[in-house]
């Protein structure tokens, strides 16, 4: 996994897109320990504010199949030739078309959402017929299942619908058509994102570099800090704000992901480079289940989708955030199940004095990822793995956990007002 992120601590331990970067053996063998944690947990039955038992969704994909000579070798001279022809053919065929050229991964993922979002608020326009000339048939593909899947399992305030897409041309486009009268709706409680940005600093400083549950992260302003003999770089954290209502999917989507592409864009080094993003969208902060269930079931399968799982991770933190109780696979992204965490205390000889009970151990995971508003972190997914070797995962968490409800600890009650002053913080 990557480091130049944030939460680097927090998240290298939590089970973020853990498939990409470990070995099948590995991988397994994650799985093997959370089936045993699985049926531990279901031995008994626990009503613990702060844990609990996470519903799996799923987002399958269609089966796309590339010809053999989609990638085979031609010279540049020949190939721009064809591509201009293919380019000729494709609009005198289809007129409308936006040309979309040299997109594709994150960015065509980027331009994909923005496209539908635009397209519920357009009055002149209710269908268009975008053309990737340099995209990966499978990313329009995915991106459709996605999208129908959302249709499907979440209210949006105006439905668009992927009318066809076009697979079996040289030139891969996909049409999208807006169902009904174009939107209207705004959110009337948006929040400054100035105001989001300090509340979101404030507790990067209280949680991460005051208590340092994040090692790696010394300030509120960049991350990455004692992994340079790693040739990992001290980056800028970036705060972003989106202020998407809940049935306003599609916005919510486009702004993250063109969030991630200029953090791509802006790479890990120099003076501009970007480590990790803390993307906040208040609105979602009173939905929990929505947050963590079908946002970041779409923001994973999308990742796999742009094909950028060994580019990014994607983790959730939110104001009512609940440990994982092992009970069922919470997905990537999410914190570490209660039995893990009872497992590494109890190996763990900083704890010996300390007698947790499983509601301690619960809130211990979940202040680790309570911020002032909804957030995703995005992540560097090479430095998460460089970082990994710097810190062992247990002992990690069983400090993190006896430094905010240990008997020394700050305890649930102070955290629970510690946070709620950030919550109401203003410029």
């Amino acid at each position: 996994m990557t480091v130049p992120v944030i939460l680097i601590a927090l998240l290298l331990t939590s089970e973020t897109f853990a498939f990409v970067y470990f070995p099948r053996n590995v991988w397994l063998r994650e799985m093997e320990m959370m089936a045993s944690e699985m049926e531990q947990s279901h031995h008994h039955t626990s009503s613990c504010p702060f844990s609990k038992s996470f519903p799996r969704y799923r987002i399958d994909f269609t089966p796309v199949r590339q010809k053999e000579n989609e990638s085979s070798f031609s010279l540049p001279f020949f190939s721009g030739m064809a591509s201009a022809m293919e380019k000729s053919k494709f609009r005198q065929q289809y007129k409308n078309a936006i040309w979309l050229e040299k997109k594709d991964g994150v960015e065509a993922f980027a331009s994909l959402w923005r496209a539908v979002a635009d397209l519920t608020t357009c009055e002149s326009t209710k269908s268009i017929l975008l053309s990737f000339p340099d995209c990966n048939k499978r990313l329009l593909q995915r991106f459709s299942d996605i999208l129908d899947w959302l249709n499907r399992e979440h209210s949006v305030e105006t439905p668009v619908r992927v009318e066809a897409i076009i697979l079996d041309e040289s030139t891969p486009a996909i049409q999208l058509t807006r169902i009904g009268k174009a939107s209207q709706l705004v959110n009337e409680n948006s929040v400054d994102p100035s105001i989001v940005t300090k509340r979101t600093q404030a507790w990067v400083k209280r949680i991460l570099v005051n208590l340092s549950v994040c090692p790696f992260t010394k300030s509120i302003t960049k991350s990455g800090q004692g992994l340079g003999d790693l040739g990992v770089p001290v980056g800028r954290i970036t705060y972003d704000t989106c202020n998407a209502l809940p049935s306003q999917m599609y916005n919510l989507m486009a702004e993250a992901w063109e969030s991630i592409h200029k953090m791509l864009q802006a790479g890990p080094f120099g003076k501009n480079g970007v480590s990790s993003i803390l993307f906040a969208a208040p609105a979602f902060d009173d939905d929990f289940e929505l947050w963590s269930g079908p946002v970041f079931a779409m923001l994973e399968a999308g990742v796999v989708a742009a094909g950028a799982e060994k580019e990014v991770g994607v983790v959730c933190f939110h104001p009512r955030y609940a440990t994982p109780d092992g009970k069922s696979w919470p997905g990537f992204g999410q914190m570490h199940s209660v039995p893990r965490l009872q497992k590494w205390l109890a190996e763990s000889d900083s704890c010996h004095e300390d007698c947790l009970t499983e509601e301690d151990v619960a809130a211990g995971g979940a202040w680790q990822r309570r911020t002032p508003h909804a957030t995703i972190n995005v992540l560097r997914a090479d430095q998460l793995e460089i970082a990994e070797k710097r810190r062992a995962t247990g002992n990690l968490y069983t400090e993190n956990i006896l430094k905010l409800v240990g008997s020394n600890g700050i305890g649930s009650d102070q955290l629970a007002v510690d946070l709620e002053r950030e919550r109401r913080l203003t410029l």
